[in-house]
């Protein structure tokens, strides 16, 4: 349970912290254990000024499409008070990372593109400009889930009327303190690579498609509390996550994990084969106005295929040598562990085998004896 409490300090105004009245201890991967600790803070750091912050954070935000709608004024008045906070958050204790409040359900509230990002941060081709006109986004979420899940999901309405989503799920890496994060260094405890399996679509309640290849971010965690938590791309996109509401009932911890259904996949390729078949009976009439409803048809399929092209992730050079690098690595693990098993279950064959024999001449010393 999380409680304000009153933090000591110098000055004579009153600074506060979040203080957690129930310890606990989580895991992040293998290769973090989180120890028990409380939240603690510094005079101006995590009390008035940085709650103040977030509310008005999420007062210029809210009602804005995740920021899509802002005027570029707007977005750099946003973008401002993120650093401010970001500021503050270098002084948080524990570390974003290792503190029990980074799980759970997000909403993504707010999201700025950095110089050297392609597409849009969240939600790549299905919330660019040519994805919101056909997919009407209705939510964007994500979920960092225990030990070391991470989850992101669009819904969305194709056409305005079929209801349906696109969801990754991935695996959490630490990264050391001092590697590479975009322009600059990962701090400690406060940045992660992510490598995605293929997305998965879903149409209606039953059509699922696995599509497009795996995918890989980098994001810093340069500020959390109760209420939100900010993100900091390898690229320098910007992000802002509210806790809870609709990302609870969103099913996130189910993201990613639907094979895909071959009625599904039947589907899909019927629908884009009777889109050009139909595109290509329209014009065969000769008839004006059926030509321009077949030029129609046919826009409205190549901008589907354009969109939903590679899963709507939106790669780079450095995207795809990421995730080579990342799938080279797991792969070696996964070797590694299957030889230290196979080496286990040698090494248990060869005991039981010893036994057997010191069973057995133990045996045939007492048949001897008897004898």
């Amino acid at each position: 349970m999380i409680s304000l409490r009153r933090c000591s300090g110098a000055g004579t105004a009153p600074s506060y912290c979040w203080s957690s009245r129930q310890q606990q201890t989580v895991n992040l991967s293998s290769r973090l254990q989180l120890p028990q600790r409380h939240i603690t803070c510094r005079d101006g750091v995590a009390g008035p000024a940085a709650a103040d912050i977030v509310s008005t954070i999420l007062d210029k935000v809210q009602g804005t499409d995740g920021g899509i709608s802002l005027q570029p004024e707007q977005k750099r008045e946003v973008d401002a008070l993120i650093s401010q906070l970001e500021a503050a958050g270098r002084s948080q204790q524990p570390r974003p990372m290792q503190n029990p409040l980074l799980f759970g359900n997000y909403n993504v509230a707010y999201t700025s593109s950095g110089d050297d990002q392609r597409g849009q941060p969240a939600g790549g081709r299905f919330r660019g400009r040519l994805g919101r006109l056909l997919f009407q986004t209705t939510g964007v979420f994500q979920s960092v889930l225990q030990p070391d899940i991470a989850t992101n999901k669009v819904t969305f309405k194709l056409f305005g009327v079929l209801p349906g989503a696109v969801g990754l799920r991935g695996t959490v890496v630490p990264v050391q303190a001092g590697q590479p994060h975009g322009r600059g260094t990962a701090g400690e405890g406060d940045t992660v690579r992510v490598l995605f399996e293929p997305p998965v679509l879903s149409l209606g309640s039953g059509l699922h498609f696995r599509i497009g290849p795996p995918s890989s971010v980098q994001l810093s965690t340069p500020y959390l509390d109760e209420r939100v938590r900010l993100g900091r791309g390898s690229r320098g996109s910007l992000f802002v996550f509210t806790r809870g509401g609709a990302a609870d009932k969103a099913g996130m911890d189910q993201v990613g994990i639907q094979p895909s259904t071959k009625s599904g996949v039947a589907w899909l390729t019927a629908a884009l084969l009777g889109m050009l078949a139909g595109g290509w009976g329209l014009w065969s009439t000769g008839l004006l106005a059926a030509r321009l409803l077949a030029g129609s048809v046919w826009l409205v399929a190549a901008l589907l295929l354009a969109v939903l092209q590679q899963g709507g992730i939106v790669r780079d050079d450095d995207d795809i040598k990421r995730v080579q690098e990342m799938t080279r690595q797991q792969q070696q693990q996964q070797r590694e562990a299957a030889a230290a098993a196979k080496a286990a279950a040698a090494q248990q064959a060869q005991a039981a085998a010893g036994q057997a024999e010191v069973t057995a001449a133990s045996a045939a010393v007492s048949s001897a004896a008897a004898a």
